[in-house]
């Protein structure tokens, strides 16, 4: 059921860091005291760990300002965008905690129908908390005054409310509308996500491409996301050394980013580069103790043969995971799911189910087929299958799922269809990646 790869990635975006870069107004930068700050392990002179220190300098400062100011809330706005910000850079949940800490001091102070509308529409997309999302984006609409990249930023958001929810036609014509009003970086990158889960890579890479350009005067981290995403769209459909030279790119734009260094870790592990993808994946968890790091240096360690250092990993991450779902569970399903669906599968089909309450689109829907296959209920997966036919979906993982389904259920017209549209997409290992197991 997996890619070509010797080790399984979270289909789903956690904490939406594959998600296009916000495009908050701006706030002033502090002048701030130089302090000692704790950097993450192993990246001291990376473009991230000096991104990290800065922004852990303004949060305290600003925190200090609003202390020092009871009425002031934009103080406390200020606070909880440098948190989002570092939880972006560090995977940390406990920086989402921290910012919607400061949130809810925000909008204590301020004055009726006045507050951080956008932040906290944005915090609460990126812990998928979307039935949140709606009334906090429909009072910043209320804005008397906005400008074009404001009104393309929540048309933007809106388009990927849509997406999560399924409706993939309302999120098309959400983000042309957003790059009308302003074509940036993130306007075009997320027309471009889409075309690449709907099929149309050559348009997603076209995009991407124009991303960059319009976004020239971005900042280093907006700049290699956009590098992320094409290695991904390379590496989703089987062209890891394209893929690889996408995120080495990334990577000299902005280097010390995990986000970037985990899919660099993949990479290697794929071309049967183990002692490097061992190496990436343990510095990686050194400073981020994310489950899917673990799982995934579980799976290379299973690959070199040394099956007790795998299953330790394995367990560490199962930890990791269980202290993700204490804290934030809607935020953490999805990578959980990909962890369970070998080691306990009526777990991974729990989390599976509630994820697609928390957004009924075809990605979550995809994984859902997938914990029904781990548990032999092939009649709810056809169905669930079918359910996403009725969308533009098309992706090499959703082909497979399906590919396996029709397979058990017998069904050989339909198997060949979800062939066919597959090997279309990436046309390397399918009889390895469709053992329907």
């Amino acid at each position: 059921m997996k890619r070509a790869s010797v080790f399984a990635i979270a289909a789903l975006c956690f904490a939406c860091n594959d998600q296009p870069p916000t495009e908050t107004p701006d706030v002033p930068v502090p002048k701030v005291e130089k302090a000692k700050v704790e950097l993450p392990k192993d990246i001291s002179d990376s473009e991230a760990a000096a991104l990290i220190k800065t922004l852990k300098q303004e949060a305290a400062f600003w925190e200090k300002k609003g202390n020092e100011a009871p009425k002031d809330w934009l103080a406390w706005q200020h606070v909880a965008e440098r948190r989002k910000s570092l939880a972006r850079l560090t995977g940390s949940l406990e920086e989402y905690k921290k910012a919607e800490k400061a949130l809810d001091i925000a909008f204590t102070r301020a004055p009726e129908n006045v507050g951080p509308f956008v932040s906290r529409a944005g915090l609460n997309f990126s812990l998928h908390r979307f039935s949140e999302v709606d009334a906090d984006l429909d009072a910043a609409d209320r804005k008397i005054i906005k400008n074009n990249r404001e009104i393309a930023h929540l048309l933007g958001v809106r388009g990927d409310l849509a997406l999560q929810r399924g409706d993939l036609e309302g999120a098309a014509q959400l983000y042309d509308d957003s790059i009308e009003n302003a074509k940036t970086l993130s306007t075009f990158a997320r027309k471009a996500i889409l075309k690449s889960k709907t099929g149309q890579l050559t348009q997603a890479d076209a995009l991407l491409e124009d991303a960059l350009k319009a976004g020239i005067s971005a900042g280093k981290l907006d700049i290699a996301w956009a590098h992320l995403q094409l290695g991904i769209i390379d590496l989703d459909n089987g062209r890891t050394d394209d893929a690889l030279k996408h995120f080495q790119d990334a990577d000299r734009v902005f280097s010390g980013w995990y986000l970037i260094e985990e899919h660099i870790a993949e990479c290697h592990a794929i071309k049967g580069e183990l002692d490097i993808a061992e190496k990436m994946y343990r510095d990686i968890i050194a400073r981020t103790e994310k489950g899917e790091f673990m799982d995934a240096l579980a799976d290379v360690m299973a690959e070199k043969g040394n099956e007790a250092e795998s299953k330790k990993w394995r367990q560490m991450a199962a930890q990791a995971y269980e202290k993700d779902i204490t804290l934030y569970p809607s935020a953490a399903y999805g990578h959980a799911l990909d962890h369970y669906l070998s080691e306990d599968p009526a777990r991974a089909l729990e989390f599976a189910r509630k994820n697609v309450e928390l957004r009924a689109g075809p990605e979550a829907k995809s994984a859902l087929v997938q914990a029904l296959i781990a548990n032999q209920q092939y009649d709810e997966a056809q169905a669930t299958v079918e359910e996403i036919e009725q969308t533009p979906w098309s992706t090499y993982d959703f082909h497979i799922s399906a590919y396996c389904v029709a397979t058990k259920l017998n069904k050989a017209d339909r198997a060949a269809v979800h062939k066919e549209k597959a090997t279309a997409l990436n046309p390397n290992n399918f009889e390895e990646n469709a053992k329907c197991e």
